[in-house]
């Protein structure tokens, strides 16, 4: 039911992986230009194949501009929560939040058809509800060059209710199984996906897998352990996480 996708994410390194820092910035009560970054936006189709030729995409409520290639192009401040949005006729819309680092960066709001959505509703005996919210997270293991692979084993908890929580396993029939820890394989992608999740903020726990330090989000160089992002109704959120 969902293709295999080689996982094709740009992260930079963290030289400085110990810090720890909230998600608000201090007020030094002075007034600088931020510094801005270069951004890339590319449709992420889970299921692949389809054509979004017609696909608009913005960062931070702001249309982009379009590429030959089908990307789509702007620029943010560093060390900000960013929000890219992604549509096309027949998906639903997808949105990634994410903190912008200090280097030029790639995000990827998912894009999930319609039809693919009610299947796997049907499938797993869960009827989608517009009202709540779906919410796909994964996890990457980062080395110190900036490299980042999708890693197995990290099990993720929500403090939301929600109906149900799939891990991306293609080994399993339609290649999702009810399971809150990821797999990580030649052709699965690191990432749950809960279905029916109460909107609004919420917590997320993450549990590293043995021999994985920790996994956290990131602002630049920071760890940010106390994010508590906030996820909408009626479309595809998405978030990930870095391990060290």
């Amino acid at each position: 039911m969902i293709a295999a996708l080689t996982a094709h994410t740009t992260f930079t390194a963290c030289s400085d992986k110990g810090a720890v820092d909230t998600a608000d910035t201090a007020d030094t009560g002075e007034t600088a230009a931020p510094a801005m970054i270069n951004l890339t936006v590319e449709l992420d189709d889970i299921v692949g194949g389809a054509d979004l030729s017609g696909a608009e995409a913005s960062l931070q409520g702001e249309a982009l501009t379009r590429n030959a290639d089908g990307t789509f192009s702007g620029t943010a401040p560093q060390s900000t929560l960013l929000t890219a949005r992604a549509s096309a006729p027949g998906y639903m819309e997808g949105v990634m939040q994410g903190f912008s680092e200090d280097v030029d960066m790639y995000l990827f709001p998912p894009m999930l058809d319609i039809n693919t959505r009610d299947a796997i509703s049907a499938a797993v005996g869960v009827p989608y509800d517009e009202t709540k919210a779906m919410l796909m997270i994964r996890a990457y293991l980062r080395d110190q060059s900036g490299a980042a692979t999708a890693l197995g084993g990290v099990t993720i908890d929500l403090d939301a209710p929600y109906d149900i929580a799939l891990t991306s396993d293609q080994r399993a029939p339609g290649g999702l199984a009810p399971s809150k820890t990821t797999v990580s394989d030649a052709q699965s992608r690191a990432q749950i996906t809960f279905i029916n999740v109460v909107a609004g903020e919420l917590g997320v726990t993450v549990t590293a897998p043995e021999g994985v330090e920790y996994c956290t989000w990131y602002r630049d160089e920071t760890r940010i352990d106390e994010w508590r992002p906030t996820i909408e109704a009626g479309v595809l959120n998405s978030l990930y996480v870095i391990c060290y």
